[in-house]
């Protein structure tokens, strides 16, 4: 009965842990279901083996941080320092847990060495736990979001010292209570650590929400500087067309002198500074949207001065129900990562073809750029830096989805968003 109760407990464990991480991090949509449940099933295996033992507590503590960190790593939109945290932190809140119920379990004289050992008490020990834990989870999780992005790794360090302390000091308090016996001030020290290591929680949830706003508040100002410019770039060829029509009829009235006199050389030089005149006009990217155009206009001329051609198909309503902001990070990323690719290529082999167009409540947005495959192109963008992971987030707010096609010369980023939401 003790051995089935153990193998429960395990499985509990592993469940309470999944959803403690889904509560803070967001799957990754390139994740299978079936590697998911093989994972979680070695995973129960492997505690429960050592679950069997009670007394192998460093090697118990080491196998779930060890596999919150590979749950985390591979399953979630997660860095490898964020991983560890979420590893380490989780076992600190359970290790708390477990010695705190056995503190208190040893104040209705339960023995903390008989609730170590094979016996009948152990089943109460580990039914007790885990029905302590799973409020305390829940209650953690639910100032989880897992829209939030990653902390940068300065901001996680400081936290790493206080989590292994405590994860000490529950092994020393677990040690004394299996030689001696529990008091209620060790029980007081239990629960002062617990409570340390949930606001630890909070505080790094609050971090990265608060990084999180940073990060939307630098590409907001990006995107309005982007913004600004694009309107200063339109009234300057504004001012450019306006300028030509005075020009125009001067050009015209040679053209009409220089043909009655069949003068033909002249007639050539003035159609030819006329053709020169009307070329050196800056060409601004115009379709009728204000933020569209302004990002495609700013990548235009970037693409221009790689001399990259791109090709534009565009079809949009003036205003959109999506923020200009994610539009920016759709946009900025996928173009920053075209031009980035077909950089490195011959010029006669660069192109980039974008589509972008509304109809009914989708916005479906294509953009397809060639690229070389052998070569190994680190793709981050210009401004944000994010990749193709923050395009992910952006079309699941809005219900959408992204697709990624590759081929040996080209590169395809498919993007259906919502615009209802």
């Amino acid at each position: 009965m003790l051995t089935i109760v153990e193998i429960l407990g395990s499985v509990s464990s592993i469940l309470l842990l999944f959803l403690y991480i889904r509560s803070f991090l967001r799957l990754k949509e390139s994740y299978k279901k079936w590697h998911l449940a093989v994972f979680l099933t070695v995973f129960a295996v492997i505690l429960s083996a050592i679950n069997l033992f009670p007394n192998l507590v460093v090697p118990r503590v080491c196998c779930l941080i060890a596999g919150c960190f590979c749950l985390c790593y591979f399953f979630f939109a997660s860095s490898p320092c964020q991983s560890l945290f979420m590893g380490i932190s989780l076992e600190v809140v359970a290790a708390l847990v477990e010695v705190g119920v056995m503190g208190i379990l040893g104040l209705f004289h339960f023995d903390a060495a008989m609730l170590m050992s094979n016996s009948n008490m152990r089943m109460v020990f580990i039914v007790t736990t885990q029905l302590t834990l799973l409020p305390i989870l829940v209650f953690v999780g639910t100032f989880g979001n897992e829209q939030e992005g990653l902390l940068p790794l300065k901001w996680l360090i400081p936290l790493f010292p206080c989590q292994l302390l405590s994860v000490f000091v529950c092994y020393i308090v677990l040690r004394n209570a299996v030689r001696d016996s529990f008091d209620s001030f060790l029980i007081f020290v239990l629960l002062t650590l617990l409570y340390i290591n949930i606001t630890i929680v909070f505080y790094a949830e609050a971090m990265r929400a608060s990084e999180h706003r940073r990060r939307h508040s630098e590409l907001a100002e990006q995107q309005y500087a982007m913004q600004k410019e694009y309107y200063q770039r339109l009234h300057e060829n504004q001012e450019e067309t306006r300028a030509l029509w005075h020009d125009i009829k001067k050009y015209v009235l040679a053209m009409q002198a220089f043909a009655n006199q069949k003068d033909a050389p002249q007639l050539c030089q003035i159609v030819q500074q006329a053709d020169e005149t009307l070329t050196s006009i800056s060409t601004v990217v115009d379709v009728d949207n204000v933020v569209i155009s302004s990002i495609l206009d700013n990548y235009a001329r970037a693409a221009q001065e790689a001399e990259i051609p791109l090709h534009l198909d565009v079809l949009v309503p003036p205003t959109l129900s999506i923020s200009p902001v994610d539009l920016y990070i759709i946009l900025g990323n996928t173009l920053d990562n075209a031009i980035e690719a077909c950089t490195p290529l011959p010029k006669e082999q660069r192109r980039i073809d974008v589509m972008l167009r509304k109809e009914n409540a989708i916005l479906f947005y294509r953009i397809q750029n060639s690229c070389d495959v052998s070569e190994k192109v680190h793709l981050h963008g210009r401004y944000h830096g994010y990749g193709l992971s923050n395009v992910r987030k952006c079309a699941a707010r809005y219900n959408g989805v992204v697709n990624l096609t590759k081929t040996s010369n080209s590169y395809t980023v498919e993007v259906l968003l919502n615009c209802k939401c």
